[in-house]
């Protein structure tokens, strides 16, 4: 429903939605072998109960891997890291207003 039919909604269901060749899609692959993934009943809830940031292996962004074996390999980590804290006053300006 949150993938196919978010799609069909916004009238996308042609180009995102599901995983098929030639498609758009973003993939997240999770390891599950740290401690704090176990014990696994439930892989649903252990992703979103459990997880944290250094469970991610690898991110696939429209067939490009940007992270590898939780390795950012796609882009100047330095530099994003520079760009995001430029925003900060942005977005705390922003946030002020609301």
């Amino acid at each position: 429903m949150a993938t196919m039919g978010g799609a069909r909604v916004l009238g996308l269901d042609k180009i995102v939605g599901s995983i098929e060749v030639g498609k758009k899609a973003d993939l997240v692959l999770i390891e599950t072998k740290s401690v704090n993934m176990q014990p696994i009943y439930d892989y649903y809830a252990t992703i979103v109960y459990s997880s944290n940031p250094s469970n991610v292996h690898t991110v696939i962004v429209d067939g490009k891997i940007v992270v590898r074996n939780k390795e950012l390999v796609s882009g100047d980590f330095s530099k994003i890291r520079k760009d995001l804290l430029g925003l900060k006053d942005k977005v705390n300006k922003l946030a002020k207003n609301l």
